[in-house]
């Protein structure tokens, strides 16, 4: 504990220090303690490295947004702590990525992945890279590429997936991805997969979005392609009178009977600040023709609107009651950024919060003068909450003036799964349903005419 209350102190004095040449805060280290059942054991770290001027916060903890040059992973390891990998990122002068390097600590410090990275005038990305090294022959291979392409509003019009042939020295067709658009609100993606021994694109799946007259997802219907487009599964949404989206649905499609048969039911409740405060999950059980209660998430925010508490509880359908699963609790600095979590299961041996493997994160950060150029690529400021997201997240913006602007969500493949433009404000937050969307980890982009802010966030089932 006392290592843990040293490095926050000392992340404290860096963001009380020096405020009238400095106007930003960036992350600089951040650990993870793991309980072991009477007490928090160090588990790993990381540091942060910036030249003059970058640098970046807890939600973009990504190669794709945080501007450092280099990091260190430290690890425990048999009783030491042990440098384990080292990351290294060259930024062009728009501080955006243009390659990104690590190297593993073996006996010595090794290359082990390299990702390259090609933009296009408006700083869109047309192709990224990864190879791998070769310790046989100390030379890097290639192992996955994407290429992308746009129209003239920056909108991605088509992503195609490829790997690297060791035997024949050429990359051969994977998936390929295209989309369609009504203005900048993505209305159509259909997904191809290549047939080597026919060698064509073949159909495989179409995904199509309804909007409504808020510029608000009315429906999303999926298809699968069998010689014709068959639907699969379709998700609505309804909104109250703030616009917030207060119950989806979900319909699987009967092909015997010919029509959709609805499965799952999400309910969102809303404070007065349009802050989700619950979303109960309840499913159809076929058996015994009803509806039952399936979990809720329960949240609790602070005086700046960031989330303070998360409890997720799980119906025990045969008492009647609701049985507590997890625990979050999450502290900020002055910015509004992370600066601690604690994650907690329920045990049900000692009826109380606490099992062995729950973790806390810590987060550092120092205030630093920010470049020019860095304050234009990050003239947005991006929240993210919760995460781990269940049934939706809440999406927090807020620009240096009023502009228009379009959101995207990626996975990490590189796929866009949603895109939509909004009207110029200077403040935004909206509540995205997630329904459709696999667990996992995902990038969402915000992009006005002259700025881009992104983070990452987790899809739990």
């Amino acid at each position: 504990m006392t290592k843990k209350l040293t490095l926050a102190a000392v992340a404290m004095l860096l963001l009380t220090g020096g405020m009238n040449a400095q106007n930003a805060s960036r992350l600089i280290g951040r650990s993870v303690w793991k309980w072991s059942g009477s007490q928090w054991n160090f588990d790993d770290s990381a540091n942060y490295h910036y030249s003059p001027g970058k640098g970046g916060g807890l939600e973009e903890l990504s190669a794709e947004a945080l501007a450092y040059d280099s990091s260190m992973q430290v690890v425990l390891y048999q009783s030491n702590y042990l440098p384990y990998r080292k990351s290294i990122q060259t930024l062009n002068n728009s501080n955006v990525l243009q390659r990104l390097m690590t190297e593993n600590n073996l006996t010595t410090f090794i290359n082990y992945r390299l990702y390259d990275y090609t933009y296009n005038g408006n700083n869109m990305r047309l192709s990224d890279t990864l190879k791998n090294w070769n310790t046989g022959n100390n030379q890097w291979v290639n192992q996955v590429r994407r290429t992308r392409t746009f129209d003239g509003n920056n909108n991605l019009l088509s992503l195609v997936i490829e790997n690297w042939d060791v035997n024949n020295s050429q990359w051969m067709n994977v998936s390929a991805f295209y989309y369609a658009y009504n203005g900048n609100n993505q209305t159509d993606e259909k997904s191809l997969v290549w047939d080597g021994g026919l060698s064509q694109w073949d159909s495989a799946g179409w995904r199509h979005y309804d909007w409504n007259t808020n510029n608000q997802w009315d429906t999303i219907t999926n298809y699968v392609y069998s010689g014709t487009w068959t639907p699969t599964s379709q998700i609505y949404f309804l909104y109250d009178g703030n616009n917030n989206n207060t119950e989806q649905w979900s319909r699987v499609w009967n092909s015997t009977l010919n029509q959709y048969e609805t499965n799952m039911n999400w309910q969102m409740d809303y404070d007065g600040n349009n802050y989700k405060t619950t979303d109960t999950a309840y499913y159809w059980d076929d058996v015994n023709n009803a509806w039952y209660t399936s979990t809720q998430n329960n949240y609790w925010y602070d005086g700046n609107g960031n989330l303070a508490k998360w409890i997720v509880m799980e119906y025990d359908t045969a008492n009647a009651v609701y049985r507590n699963i997890s625990y979050d609790t999450m502290a900020y600095n002055s910015f509004n950024q992370g600066t601690y979590t604690r994650r907690l299961s329920w045990n049900t041996g000692t009826n109380d919060w606490g099992q062995t493997n729950d973790r806390e994160y810590y987060h550092y950060y120092e205030l630093y003068t920010a470049s020019a150029a860095h304050l234009a690529k990050n003239a947005g400021e991006l929240k993210l909450f919760p995460s781990p997201a269940m049934g939706s997240v809440n999406v927090d913006v807020k620009w240096n003036e009023p502009q228009d602007f379009t959101i995207s969500i990626y996975d990490m493949q590189g796929r866009q799964l949603r895109q939509w433009s909004e009207k110029a404000t200077s403040q935004y937050r909206k509540n995205i349903p997630l329904a459709g969307m696999a667990a996992g980890t995902y990038l969402l982009q915000v992009r006005s005419k002259d700025a881009t802010t992104q983070g990452r966030f987790v899809i739990l089932q």
